[in-house]
């Protein structure tokens, strides 16, 4: 690499507190004096206090050294970079850190050297104008001074050390408050924080621990434990990195799901049987979190709920056997093993109401004498029959039989129509008398034959 001509003016930017700093390893001993050939303004400017500081480091993108013995020889291609008082040997190095966004701060020192240990030069004032900056290095020491090339591991770097201008932190996160809770989550929001420069976000903890950032002023914390008590945190946060006190909060998931059964309910027992009711009794049953009530069951069929530990089972049927049964259950729905106890309610009692008509075959051959011994629907054979039936006694009237060998009856249907047409209104015919003795194994048609004659009875 030719060695830079001197550059034209440029114009400078303030320099308050920013530093360069040169690093090589040499290879002997001697002392280094840095010139700055061309200049670059790294950082965006000054102020009064310095800020959180940031170090980088950067490689050589160029190097090589020249000779005055031969002062248009470029040396730039070997392992080493070389410098002495006489012939004069001068190396040069080029960096390029580019655009910094901070200024420059810090200082470095310079001085006698030792071979095989690093040596820091101080070049924050040699350091003005744009571009990429070029050092030239020389050494007014005897003999030849070396340094590995850019080609080496050990290649010269320069450290550009950056501070913020802004030391000012946001306010505290006001109105911190939780917005809902629900078995695996948070919510909360706050008031916005205010800062000099403006606030770019919020930081967002969980006892402690960072749980991530936003940029708004609300944040929801997902993925956590039911019924569990948490600290949640937040402080803002502004370019520069200075960060507000943090605001704090305890807060507390909702319960846990309730998903364990209540105990199934004992000691059941059944007392007070009436011909339609029972009653049943027992233990109360016990849950984790509380029994809400019982369901009841009167063989298999839901009857209803009872949130005591007693029921009465009413509506029942005298002389029945019954299978009664009930369940705990708790307010999540939760039910317990269903406890049953077999028992019946009394014996019906007997009637004593006689029926309202006492039917007597074959008695229209004496039928005043039947009635007497309390009979009083008599087999007759016509309406004319039946008329003359004493007061109190009514007649069934027979209007033919069903024959078993020709399996058809011995009236025909419209015979029948007419007489039953002929007696339709008369108070004293109770109704009709159509078959004595069917056969239907020797008349497979005999049933419905006899639906049918008593459905046309019916319809006239």
């Amino acid at each position: 690499m030719t060695p830079p001509q001197s550059s034209p003016a440029r114009s400078s930017l303030p320099w308050r507190d920013r530093f360069l700093r040169a690093a090589m390893h040499p290879r002997t001993t001697g002392l280094f004096c840095a010139v700055a050939a061309i200049a670059i303004v790294f950082g965006l400017g000054t102020s009064a206090s310095a800020g959180p500081v940031s170090s980088q480091t950067f490689a050589p993108v160029a190097d090589a050294f020249v000779s005055s013995l031969k002062p248009t020889t470029n040396f730039g291609s070997g392992p080493r970079l070389k410098m002495d008082k006489s012939p004069v040997l001068t190396t040069y190095i080029r960096f390029d850190p580019g655009v910094l966004s901070d200024p420059v701060t810090s200082s470095g020192s310079s001085g006698p050297t030792r071979s095989g240990r690093w040596t820091t030069v101080d070049v924050t004032s040699l350091v003005s104008g744009n571009g990429p900056v070029t050092i030239a290095v020389t050494t007014s020491s005897m003999p030849e001074l070396d340094v590995d090339s850019r080609q080496s591991t050990k290649s010269p770097k320069l450290t550009v050390q950056t501070s913020s201008g802004d030391v000012s932190a946001p306010t505290v996160p006001g109105n911190l408050a939780l917005t809902s809770a629900a078995a695996s989550s948070l919510s909360a929001s706050w008031s916005a924080s205010t800062d000099d420069t403006g606030v770019v976000g919020y930081d967002l903890y969980l006892n402690s621990s960072a749980a991530g950032s936003t940029a708004g002023t609300s944040y929801n914390f997902g993925s956590l434990s039911c019924g569990t008590k948490y600290t949640i945190g937040v402080a803002a946060y502004d370019a520069a990195g200075n960060h507000s006190p943090r605001a704090s909060l305890d807060a507390t998931t909702s319960a846990c799901p309730d998903t364990q059964p209540p105990s199934a309910p004992t000691n059941l027992a059944a007392s007070g049987a009436t011909q339609t009711s029972l009653n049943l009794s027992w233990s109360a049953s016990a849950d984790n979190l509380g029994v809400a009530g019982y369901h009841v069951f009167a063989s298999n069929t839901s009857v209803g709920s009872t949130g005591a530990t007693s029921y009465t089972f009413n509506n029942l049927t005298c002389g029945t056997i019954y299978t009664l049964g009930v369940e705990a259950y708790d307010a999540a729905g939760n039910v317990s093993a269903r406890s049953t106890l077999t028992a019946g309610t009394t014996a019906c009692s007997a009637s004593t109401t006689p029926p309202p008509y006492r039917f007597l075959y074959n008695s229209d051959s004496a039928p005043a004498t039947v009635a007497s011994y309390g009979w009083n629907l008599i087999d007759v054979g016509s309406q004319w029959s039946a008329d003359q039936l004493q007061a109190g006694s009514r007649g069934l009237v027979w209007v033919g039989d069903y024959d078993n060998t020709t399996c058809s009856w011995e009236e025909s249907d419209a015979a029948l129509n007419s007489q039953v047409t002929a007696a339709r209104g008369d108070a004293k015919v109770f109704g009709y008398f159509i078959s004595d003795e069917p056969n239907p194994y020797a008349c497979p048609n005999a049933p419905a034959q006899h639906k049918a004659r008593s459905d046309l009875i019916h319809s006239i």
